[in-house]
């Protein structure tokens, strides 16, 4: 009823529904974004789905990794924290890019992304 595993389990309940909105602000934020520095409704999606799957993936390894090779419980924040930075990195690694994009691409799209990529 008290002491450091109560108030454990108390922060562990909180942050799973946080996380929950947390998540769908964060994407909802960053598509707003997205789809203002596009101008666009579809690219943003595609944009977003790549940071979904980007921490997918990356959570889904890291769980094969510790829990099924080494044997050990990945630590109930690694999800909440790993969302967090995977989404910054990724949305800003895609503004970056795609902004690059539309500077490069004026006469010529081709020319374009070779630039940019």
């Amino acid at each position: 009823v008290a002491g450091f595993p109560a108030i454990n389990a108390d922060v562990q309940r909180l942050l799973a529904y946080d996380f929950k909105l947390l998540g769908f602000g964060t994407l909802l934020i960053v598509g707003v974004i997205l789809m203002l520095l596009l101008r666009a409704l579809v690219a943003p999606i595609y944009l977003l789905a790549t940071v979904i799957l980007n921490y997918a993936a990356s959570l889904g390894i890291g769980v094969l990794v510790l829990q099924h090779i080494f044997g050990n419980e990945i630590a109930w924040p690694v999800p909440l924290v790993s969302f967090i930075v995977l989404v910054a990195v990724g949305a800003d690694y895609n503004m970056l890019l795609v902004s690059r994009l539309r500077e490069e691409s004026t006469a010529n799209i081709r020319l374009g992304v070779l630039r940019t990529v």
